[in-house]
């Protein structure tokens, strides 16, 4: 009898363990669901903030040539305009309101006439070689269209210090030039795709030549380049 009784109750302890045991593991099996959407939340999020900062910036590599001419004022030369080279690349982030910030080697030619020469009347060239620091801020007028193209307008503060002077009929060295200018700039840039095409201006706020001649640098550029 005894026997028999257990064989009735034993089924129903079985169902009161399993309808206890119920709850504690859809609990347990819950947590790695809400784990997982929230993975999957802060996964997307980063992923739009990823490309939200990649639509708004670019590397931009670029050539070009430029003008230079000097502003001087001496009894001993006068200035012609001479054209150089320049190579660069700068990194640029922003909307509207931007703001870029790059290396540039720059090679500025300039062709001096000494007073009284009447040996050559195109006057003798030399080449400064700088390393200018352009940094940067604009307006992109059609930001909105950012990865198609920009019509952008900006300034620039440039610190430059000069590597080095080429060799010249009028024995200007290194020694004879200020080798640390801050340049103002200003310019205009168009962007079409992946190609870059910009123009403006320089100027020199340092002589360029010492022993008090007063030789402010002005340069025009054209940059051709592409970015990225």
């Amino acid at each position: 009898m005894n026997h028999f009784n257990l064989i009735i109750k034993l089924p129903l302890v079985i169902a009161i363990c399993i309808l206890l045991s119920h709850p504690a593991t859809a609990q347990t099996g819950g947590q790695p669901d809400s784990i997982k959407v929230q993975t999957d939340s802060s996964k997307t999020e980063k992923k739009k903030e990823d490309e939200k900062k990649k639509k708004h910036s670019a590397y931009i590599v670029y050539t070009g040539i430029n003008f230079n001419d000097l502003n001087i004022e001496s009894d001993q030369y006068s200035s012609n305009l001479a054209i150089g080279w320049h190579l660069g690349a700068a990194y640029k982030r922003g909307g509207f309101f931007y703001w870029q910030a790059g290396l540039r080697f720059n090679s500025a030619q300039y062709d001096l006439l000494s007073s009284g020469s009447i040996s050559d009347t195109l006057g003798d060239k030399f080449s400064v070689n700088d390393l200018d620091i352009p940094i940067t801020g604009g307006i992109n007028f059609l930001a909105f269209i950012n990865s198609l193209a920009n019509f952008r307008l900006f300034v620039s503060a440039v610190p430059s210090f000069a590597l080095s002077v080429s060799d010249n009929k009028l024995e200007i060295e290194k020694s004879d030039i200020n080798t640390f200018n801050f340049y103002g700039q200003a310019g205009l840039g168009v962007d079409v795709l992946f190609l870059v095409i910009e123009g403006g201006v320089n100027y020199g706020f340092i002589d360029l030549l010492q022993n008090d001649i007063k030789s402010k640098p002005v340069q025009i550029f054209i940059n051709l380049g592409a970015r990225f």
